[in-house]
């Protein structure tokens, strides 16, 4: 796949990699970034997050499989999308704590076109904020 069809982004938090990690594999902290109507995480064999919402009178399906997971270091996953079958994008997330909290940065691959690809970076540049803002709002306490 070309490198074109690939990003990273990356953002800062005033919080631990721990507390990010634990946000990041929380059903109710991920129902909330991605605007789900309704979210299941199951514990596997496979691990995978199950995640649903309407658009108009069309109900969407998202499923990650998790792979490769590191605690308060690192989370990957696949992503399929019921309405696109033969689309698996590939998520690495990996956290490193700085002077001024966590950086968290994500790449995502294996995107089929570049308007797929500018959509995932620009809905999770505005998921990333929206953390951000969860964060700050619970005092660093996001489980609800």
């Amino acid at each position: 796949m070309s490198e074109a069809l690939d990003f990273e982004i990356s953002h800062c938090y005033a919080c631990s990699a721990e507390r990010l990690y634990q946000a990041m594999l929380d059903g109710e902290v991920l129902r909330k970034l991605w605007g789900m109507d309704r979210i299941r995480i199951d514990s596997g064999p496979p691990r995978q997050t199950i995640a649903e919402m309407r658009v108009g009178k069309n109900k969407r399906r998202f499923r990650l499989v998790y792979g490769w997971c590191e605690p308060d270091r690192e989370i990957n996953w696949t992503l399929y999308i019921e309405h696109s079958p033969e689309l698996q994008v590939y998520v690495r997330v990996e956290l490193e704590e700085s002077d001024s909290g966590t950086v968290l940065r994500m790449r995502q691959s294996n995107f089929d076109s570049v308007d797929d690809l500018k959509l995932h970076r620009l809905a999770w540049q505005i998921c990333l904020e929206t953390l951000e803002k969860l964060l700050e709002d619970e005092g660093g306490e996001i489980f609800l």
